[in-house]
């Protein structure tokens, strides 16, 4: 979720937003490991945001025990015209590392601009 809010904040100048449409993204994202999956998700966000001018606000995440499938249900806004402030490409492999505390995973990613 917060990878989401990371990409968005990255991108999109939020204080000039104009008034957006109510509606609904969905997405299964099923690989063979938990870097596959967090790429590929932060490429679907990507696609939300720069092909579909959509903002997920709200987020129902569902994730498998071993970190391969995620079924999310994004609930936000279609605009029209999106300010961007940076054109993000994609998400990469490069420099992905892994943070394991108590109760919480924390990731860093590299993205392509």
């Amino acid at each position: 979720m917060l990878a989401a809010r990371a990409l968005t904040a990255l991108a999109v100048e939020d204080e000039r937003l104009p008034q957006g449409r109510p509606g609904v993204c969905r997405a299964r994202i099923q690989t063979g490991s938990k870097e596959d999956l967090l790429v590929a998700w932060m490429n679907e966000v990507i696609y939300w945001l720069f092909t579909k001018r959509f903002i997920p606000r709200h987020l129902s995440l569902g994730v498998n025990d071993e970190f391969h499938r995620i079924d999310v249900t994004a609930r936000g806004r279609f605009y029209k015209i999106l300010p961007m402030r940076l054109e993000i490409k994609s998400a990469t492999y490069h420099g992905i590392h892994w943070r394991r505390r108590v109760g919480k995973v924390s990731v860093s990613v590299i993205v392509d601009v």
